[in-house]
């Protein structure tokens, strides 16, 4: 063999690894930071940058136009690492809790429709699955300080829509939506009756004040203990229930009457306690009470104010209304 010849072989043994056995040039997954929003200058009223905020935040993460490829794996979504994209959601959702309710809700139905085109764009991406979990993590599951089922119903109504699930999950997802569309955030509250201990018959609809806040609780649950101790210790809680600006309605729902009984002592005497003898929020779901405590706080009209959020929230949304 000639010496031209070797020197040809070596050069060629070079560009080998360079590329596939195709030819193609090998395939680069970079990593990335969450990408930061960037509003345009026009946008300089307050209210609308929060709006503009709500609706884009996700635009640069989930561009479908880029040329780049990101790193997809166990602990990358779309090149952004897990915990990151967690916590901007996190970050997200206080975004939301200072915005409008329509203009969250369309924030969240837009995020779905975000991920979706990068499911169409790229099936090997997994942005669309890891978005997905994420929110139903963050909004959904009864042991999230963060869960909000009214942001979480334009999403999952989404989810039930999308051809890309098979029949049966659709179906699944559409009974979630159902759910979370029970007493949403505006909509007058449904009605009930209650039974204390001595068999007086209460209504929700009955109790005259200018807030109403349910509180579904069990016997010897201890985040319903600590609800009972912060609020009847607190002075301020207690001068609103004798003015008449609120009243309490703590509501048992199960069946188990001498354990209920037998806790009375432990509940407040300024408030209505009794438990629901029809069994209508239990068997015919007229709440969606996926955990226990789940508290609702009601207008004088008895429209939704607050649905399911956590204590230290909906404390916030009575104190805010008190100002007023």
């Amino acid at each position: 063999m000639s010496k031209l010849n070797n020197i040809f072989i070596l050069l060629l043994c070079a560009f080998i690894p360079l590329s596939c056995g195709s030819g193609a040039k090998k395939v680069v997954y970079e990593q990335r930071d969450f990408p930061i929003l960037h509003i345009p200058a026009m946008v300089e009223d307050p209210g609308e940058r929060l709006e503009y905020t709500v609706l884009h935040y996700f635009d640069r993460f989930t561009d479908t136009t880029s040329a780049v490829k990101y790193l997809c794996d166990s602990s990358h979504v779309g090149g952004v690492a897990k915990d990151n994209l967690e916590q901007s959601f996190a970050n997200y959702t206080a975004i939301l809790e200072q915005a409008d309710r329509e203009s969250a809700r369309k924030g969240m139905a837009r995020l779905f429709d975000r991920i979706a085109a990068t499911e169409k764009a790229d099936t090997s991406s997994n942005i669309f699955e890891q978005m997905s979990a994420i929110v139903e993590k963050y909004l959904y599951d009864p042991n999230s300080p963060v869960r909000d089922e009214d942001l979480y119903m334009p999403f999952v109504a989404k989810q039930a829509a999308w051809e890309g699930y098979s029949k049966e999950e659709r179906m699944t997802y559409e009974w979630t939506a159902q759910m979370c569309a029970l007493n949403k955030v505006g909509s007058k509250a449904a009605d009930f009756r209650i039974k204390d201990i001595d068999g007086r018959i209460y209504t929700l609809y009955g109790t005259k004040a200018e807030m109403t806040l349910i509180l579904f609780s069990n016997p010897g649950c201890p985040e319903c203990k600590h609800i009972i101790d912060t609020m009847s210790e607190d002075e301020q809680i207690n001068a609103m229930i004798a003015r008449g600006d609120l009243a309490v309605l703590n509501v048992y729902i199960d069946n188990n009457l001498d354990e209920w009984k037998a806790y009375m002592p432990i509940y407040p005497k300024n408030w209505i306690n009794g438990y629901e003898p029809d069994y209508q929020i239990r068997t015919d779901l007229i709440y969606n009470i996926r955990a226990i405590p789940s508290l609702y706080l009601l207008d004088r009209d008895k429209n939704v104010v607050t649905k399911d959020l956590n204590p230290e929230q909906t404390m916030e949304k009575i104190y805010e209304r008190l100002a007023y």
